[in-house]
């Protein structure tokens, strides 16, 4: 970090979810992250774009977990929740 910053307060907390569309027969973060270990890159994730605050905490599922699961950039949310609603 550079000595020109200092944190000082958390400025936001947002809160997470993990939701798998119904044609996913996970139905436990265990079962998630062996058909990711089964089958690297064939599981998908949405965010509302690079860096955005669903981007990031998907990256470190990946690291976390040791899967690869590949992220799809949206432009903006309204677009990925529909896309996802839409999955089956």
């Amino acid at each position: 970090m550079p000595k020109d910053f200092t944190p000082i307060t958390t400025a936001a907390r947002v809160p997470h979810v993990l939701v798998v569309g119904k044609s996913v027969p996970a139905m436990t973060m265990r079962e998630l992250v062996d058909m990711a270990k089964a089958s690297p890159g064939k599981l998908n994730f949405s965010s509302s774009g690079i860096g955005a605050t669903q981007h990031l905490p998907g990256e470190l599922f990946n690291q976390v977990a040791g899967v690869k699961v590949i992220h799809v950039p949206y432009k903006g949310s309204a677009a990925a929740m529909n896309d996802l609603i839409r999955a089956r």
